[in-house]
Parts: structure tokens; sequence; C-alpha cells
């Protein structure tokens, strides 16, 4: 059965403020954070946004253990994204980590779910929800 953006939309906020979901989205393209964000916190979830490296690890380390999911951009170097990744699922094992991707991604034992940068928001939100 297909349902509306609205009522999927509408799925996803009940869900996620029942939940109290927190999410780290992390990555280097300003509009494409800002639009996740944006989409995110409409549907309930709190959000971290950062665009450093260094500021996504701390925030991994001091609220890992309470995080929903970690988001990566497709901006993100293999290196960060793996370092990000595997600290994470320290701090939080039952975490998920979703990357985006452009063209190909390497070494990404490490992601829960991979979406296409060109992936729409209501993707994203479809994949949140699919990880519980």
């Amino acid at each position: 059965m297909l349902r509306s953006k609205a009522s999927a939309s509408s799925v996803a906020h009940r869900t996620a403020r029942k939940n109290g979901n927190s999410i780290l989205c992390f990555g280097y393209a300003k509009p494409a954070l800002e639009q996740r964000e944006r989409l995110l916190r409409e549907n309930g979830f709190q959000v971290f946004t950062v665009s450093s490296f260094r500021s996504a690890k701390s925030l991994v380390k001091k609220h890992g253990n309470k995080l929903k999911a970690v988001i990566v951009g497709h901006l993100v170097p293999e290196s960060e994204r793996t370092t990000l990744s595997e600290l994470f699922k320290e701090c939080n094992p039952k975490g998920n980590v979703i990357v985006f991707y452009r063209g190909s991604v390497k070494n990404a034992h490490d992601a829960d779910a991979l979406l296409a940068a060109e992936r729409s928001s209501e993707t994203l939100l479809e994949t949140l929800l699919s990880l519980d």
C-alpha cells in the first residue's frame, strides 16, 4: 500500500517524538546539511548539525550513546567517515550510520545504509524509520 508524503511524514513525526530520537548530521555541503536538518527537525528529531570533523568526533564522544543515528554527507573523506563510524559504533553499538555518496563509495562496511546524494529527503526519513 502506498502512503502519501503527508502521511509518511506524520508517521515519522509521531515516531520521532515518541522515541525522543537524536541525530548527528555531519558533512561539508552546507545546503545539503541545512536541508536534512530542516527535514529532520520538522519530523520531530533533535538534530546536531556540524561541518567540522573535530566537532563531529566531539559530539559522538559526548552524546554517542544517546544518538539514534549519524548521517554522513557525500563530501566527507573516507578516512573521516570510517573513523567517525567506528567511534560511534563503540559508543552505541545499536546506533545506525547512514552514508550519502555520489558516484561510488569505498569501504562502506561501516554503514548501515547507503543513500545516493541525489535521493529525496523522503527517502532519508523512510531509511531512518526502517532502521529501528
